[in-house]
């Protein structure tokens, strides 16, 4: 209740802020705004009445008195003209607020005196502006619409009072609810479905009471259902600009407040997923959790949790352990944020044959008041790593681990109807940008790579699938013997051809020979070359998404070597010193 307090109060505080700043704009932004829905209203009101009147013999007896004497076709052709005409007016009521809402908001944040605070903030600025200016003109629409309707068709605007006022409630719910799990769409989804059953509710009232009771004329009982359904459409609209704003709050007060500063949310809170994580709570669904995977006899008391670093945001993992049974496992708990995360980790320690990967076995997965968690056990060999000289070696014995598992049809197919392997990316012009910042050897290198780029598609085709995993380090990765190392998180795991998942240098070379000279004693036909090349070439292509361009010209000879190795460039080279990079 104290941040829903605070959160009006803020709004307040900035509507208050923007008509200070710059009154006569503000104004004008109001009521321009506020024309342009009245006259969008009509306009789309009009070419309605006149596709009726083209189905008539004559004027309806219901049109007033002025109208109603004239020629049909002269009636029609003037309501034509004035839709046309109030569409005008909505059109330059829309341009006008817009230039006087770009001018007020770049003039409140020169006013403000700041330096710039982030990307884009002009935009966001003149975003929010607009945002409260609808709202208002919004809410005053809506309060002149229930007047009117007040005026003449009592009962309709009482009803639709009275369920707007029951709605107030359960969309503040489903607000706070979107705000828990930083889903928007949840709240505004809600007011659309209030708008929409509000303007059921007033046909059913105009209904029952044109059946049994006394109802005005059949026009403005039409013009009255017109009116509801506007007015329930601008309450929706007003107030899910308003929780956009609120959302942009932080910036928006650094933006239009001089006393306020861009400050960093922090990043716990007595809310969300944090509220899981606490001491009270923390032990109390871990336990849950642990029980529901079969271990029933776990004692509470005897349930030791330590917090492990996840190294990806919004991801908690802890390390559980019985002191009884000596029993661990890990726990992971996964942000709304994050669920895309944890469903992926899942398709893969789900899929057929995952006990054959250097992973922890999954054994439970459920959901905890919306976040995923995923229970797996821990053998109990397995230590944290002591001594971080052995991280390359760890990563590099899982890595060929994974050479040897074969990923089961069905998740090779799901992944490719998803994403490209590394020969589908080698388009064209894949190496043009590297053109930019080559000297004139390696432009002609490129040059010849590109020549070479169909050969190299289909080599790279025919080579062994892989599972890829970006997410190994230090905290991810526990030792169970000398040579034998588990990785902990998977939710970012890959798919892609053999060779692509070692780092691209020389000790990563080494290793791809080694995996593949292991697999040649079940897969004669793997192509050392080729998979040397998907290495480079992995590489290249992961230094030109983050633009280290001349990390990536630094690999074009092991490229040139693997070429030769495969026949599909000559060997020769020119017998001068090649020039320094430019």
């Amino acid at each position: 209740m104290a941040n829903d307090t605070s959160n009006l109060r803020w709004l307040a505080q900035l509507a208050k802020r923007l008509i200070q700043a710059t009154p006569v704009r503000s104004a004008l932004a109001t009521g321009a705004t506020l024309v342009s829905q009245g006259a969008l209203m009509v306009g789309m009101l009009l070419p309605i009445k006149v596709i009726m009147l083209l189905g008539m013999d004559a004027v309806p007896s219901y049109m007033p008195a002025p109208l109603e004497q004239m020629a049909l076709n002269t009636l029609i052709l003037l309501l034509s003209g004035l839709a046309v005409v109030f569409y005008g007016i909505y059109s330059l009521g829309e341009r006008v607020a817009n230039i006087a809402v770009d001018s007020s908001a770049a003039d409140m944040v020169r006013q403000a005196g700041k330096v710039v605070l982030f990307e884009n903030q002009n935009h966001m600025a003149a975003n929010g502006y607009k945002k409260v200016v609808n709202s208002l003109a919004g809410i005053l629409f809506a309060l002149a619409v229930l007047a009117l309707l007040g005026l003449i068709y009592p009962e309709l605007s009482l009803a639709l009072i009275v369920f707007t006022l029951l709605c107030i409630p359960f969309a503040h719910g489903k607000y706070r609810q979107s705000i828990k799990q930083a889903n928007p769409q949840l709240f505004n989804q809600t007011l659309n479905h209030l708008g929409n059953i509000s303007f059921l509710l007033t046909f059913a009232v105009a209904i029952v009471d044109h059946l049994y009771s006394v109802a005005p004329s059949v026009l403005f009982i039409i013009v009255a259902l017109i009116l509801s359904r506007q007015a329930s459409s601008k309450i929706a609209t007003s107030m899910m600009d308003l929780a956009e704003v609120l959302r942009l709050r932080d910036k928006l007060s650094a933006l239009f407040f001089q006393e306020h500063l861009l400050s960093i949310p922090p990043a716990t809170d007595s809310s969300g997923i944090w509220a899981e994580l606490s001491p009270q709570e923390l032990p109390h669904w871990v336990s849950e959790v642990i029980q529901q995977a079969g271990h029933t006899n776990l004692n509470a008391d005897n349930l030791r949790i330590d917090w492990l670093q996840s190294t990806i945001p919004n991801v908690f993992v802890f390390r559980a352990s019985d002191l009884a049974s000596e029993d661990a496992w890990i726990i992971k708990i996964y942000d709304t944020s994050r669920t895309s995360l944890a469903l992926h980790e899942t398709s893969l320690l789900s899929s057929p044959n995952a006990a054959a990967l250097p992973a922890p076995r999954l054994v439970h997965s459920t959901v905890l008041n919306g976040y995923q968690v995923h229970l797996l056990a821990l053998p109990k060999a397995a230590t944290a790593m002591e001594d971080r000289l052995k991280l390359g070696y760890g990563i590099n014995q899982i890595g060929i681990a994974l050479c040897f598992w074969t990923p089961p049809q069905e998740l090779v197919t799901a992944y490719c109807r998803s994403r490209p392997l590394l020969w589908q990316k080698l388009q064209n012009d894949f190496l043009d940008t590297l053109t930019i910042t080559a000297n004139t050897e390696q432009r002609q290198l490129i040059a010849k790579l590109n020549r070479a780029l169909p050969e190299i598609r289909t080599l790279l085709s025919k080579l062994p699938l892989v599972i890829t995993n970006p997410s190994l380090n230090y905290h991810t990765i526990v030792q169970m013997s000398e040579h034998t190392f588990l990785a902990l998180q998977w939710g970012q795991w890959g798919l892609d051809v053999l060779g692509s998942n070692f780092p691209p240098n020389d000790g990563g070379i080494k290793n791809v020979c080694r995996a593949v000279e292991k697999l040649h004693e079940d897969k004669p036909e793997v192509n050392l070359s080729a998979a040397k090349l998907a290495c480079w070439l992995a590489g290249i292509e992961g230094c030109q998404s983050g633009q280290r361009f001349l990390d990536a010209l630094d690999m074009l000879p092991g490229i040139e070597t693997c070429l030769e190795e495969l026949g599909l460039i000559d060997s020769s080279r020119p017998e001068s010193n090649p020039p320094a990079q430019t």
